[in-house]
């Protein structure tokens, strides 16, 4: 089974050019999001490459208060 695991990237190594940054803006403010599910934590993540391969580790894991 899938597990939805949504992700934010802070920095990378490789900087794209302007044309697909704005490309990918354009497409994403089309775009319309209509997503529901709970949330029990937030996990920050760090990501290496060893090879070919992207590792990530987690760092430090911060626990959700569902305040319903």
């Amino acid at each position: 089974m899938d597990v939805f695991m949504p992700h934010m990237t802070i920095a990378h190594y490789k900087i794209p050019s302007k044309q697909q940054y704005l490309l990918i803006r354009k497409k994403l403010q089309q775009m319309e999001f209509d997503v529901d599910f709970p949330v029990t934590e937030l996990v920050l993540y760090q990501s290496t490459t060893e090879g070919k391969k992207l590792v990530y580790t987690p760092i430090h894991r911060f626990p959700l208060h569902n305040e319903a």
